[in-house]
């Protein structure tokens, strides 16, 4: 996590709030990202980026983006790098990840 930002793993929505303006900044010390889950079959499960997300959030597919395409899990080590990288996350970036489902 960057250096000049809290150590927490979590942290609540009024940190978030208190720091939308950084979040909409081009400098990638404060990254936020909405993961989306595979779309559902239940139009209100789960939300699309492109339908709303908080501002300054970049978006993300959680099946599309983030999953191995052959085991169930997160993407390998440099896939994983190549991806984030690529949205504009460095390895100084202090990341807060939202969605549901």
């Amino acid at each position: 996590m960057g250096s000049d930002y809290d150590t927490d793993v979590l942290v609540s929505a009024d940190w978030v709030e208190k720091r939308l303006d950084e979040f909409e900044d081009d400098d990638p010390d404060l990254m936020l990202v909405e993961v989306n889950s595979p779309e559902s079959p239940d139009s209100d499960f789960p939300s699309r980026y492109d339908d709303g997300h908080i501002r300054g959030a970049i978006g993300m597919q959680w099946d599309e983006d983030l999953s191995d395409p052959v085991q169930r899990d997160i993407l390998k080590k440099d896939d994983f790098e190549e991806t984030i990288g690529a949205a504009g996350i460095t390895e100084d970036s202090t990341v807060v990840c939202y969605g549901n489902g």
